[in-house]
């Protein structure tokens, strides 16, 4: 069996648990680190194994090696500077865009305009305990594919998902990842603002007081959906929701999380997408827009 390459840039949460769970299953793991920094040592797995060790580290300016998948782990916000940044070490490679804001395949083509490009996002759950720990809080599933902008190539495309499900099983494979994304987002229009503006968990906003603005919005999601090609009806979107937030009840949501440690949100790649796109098709989406300034004020 042949050993695969792969190089994660960061040491965040969920770039670290993708590390571990792909070294632990005989894929030589490099980690692109900034030179000096000191990064995650050990990552505690949701069995309550620990690994550690479990990668080597590399710089921007090291000499770049061949790697089967370089991962892009990031907020959208950091995507463009990572990318200028680590140019040298992707070269060829295809490139793992692995988030869950919008829009980071515009941002990678537009630095990369030939590379191979895939998307994943995952709802695996992880945390940084310190430093140097992070801690697997949750066992979930993963989305992937080929970006919408990238051919398909059977030998490519077959390599990149043998690496993602050792890393993140299971895998939906999607060869329309576009419309998995959009599904995703749909769930994190909802779900994200409201938990981090009035300070709850995930399975508070299934109380009576949050049904109209739910109602409210998946009917302005499915509008815009709908405007962009995708066969998605208000009932089925406002189901979506309901579903992922009763599944994650006891959760925090990665924006309340970013608020409470006053540290920038994905606002712009979650509910400032679906505006730009809004926009772009001369759709109103009053309450989308309404939530995006509450956060825009609890972020300044």
């Amino acid at each position: 069996m042949t050993q695969h390459n792969v190089c994660i840039i960061g040491d965040g949460a969920i770039g670290s648990l993708f590390a571990a769970f792909a070294s632990a299953n005989d894929v030589m793991v490099y980690r692109g680190m900034r030179e000096h920094k000191t990064g995650v040592k050990s990552v505690t797995l949701f069995d309550g194994k620990q690994t550690s060790r479990y990668a080597e580290d590399i710089s921007p300016i090291g000499t770049p090696l061949t790697y089967d998948l370089v991962v892009f782990p990031l907020k959208v916000y950091q995507l463009e500077a990572a990318l200028l940044q680590w140019q040298a070490v992707i070269g060829d490679s295809p490139i793992l865009l692995l988030q869950n804001g919008m829009g980071g395949e515009e941002i990678a083509r537009k630095v990369l305009p030939l590379q191979r490009i895939y998307q994943a996002t995952t709802s695996h759950g992880a945390l940084k305990t310190d430093h140097e720990s992070v801690r697997h809080t949750g066992m979930g599933n993963t989305l992937a594919g080929r970006s919408l902008s990238t051919p398909a190539d059977l030998a490519t495309d077959d390599k990149i998902r043998t690496i993602v499900e050792t890393a993140f099983p299971p895998v939906t494979w999607c060869e329309d990842i576009y419309l998995s994304l959009w599904q995703k987002l749909s769930v994190n229009l909802a779900i994200n603002p409201l938990t981090a503006i009035h300070d709850i968990r995930n399975g508070q906003i299934l109380a009576p007081r949050y049904t109209s603005v739910l109602d409210a919005l998946s009917h302005e999601i499915a509008e815009v959906m709908q405007a962009c090609g995708l066969n998605e009806s208000a009932e089925t979107i406002l189901a979506r929701i309901k579903t992922v937030a009763q599944a994650t009840a006891d959760n925090f949501s990665s924006m309340h999380q970013d608020i409470a440690h006053q540290r920038q949100t994905e606002i712009d790649a979650i509910t400032g997408y679906l505006l730009s796109k809004a926009a772009s098709e001369r759709i109103a989406v009053p309450t989308n827009a309404r939530l995006y300034q509450q956060i825009n004020q609890l972020s300044v």
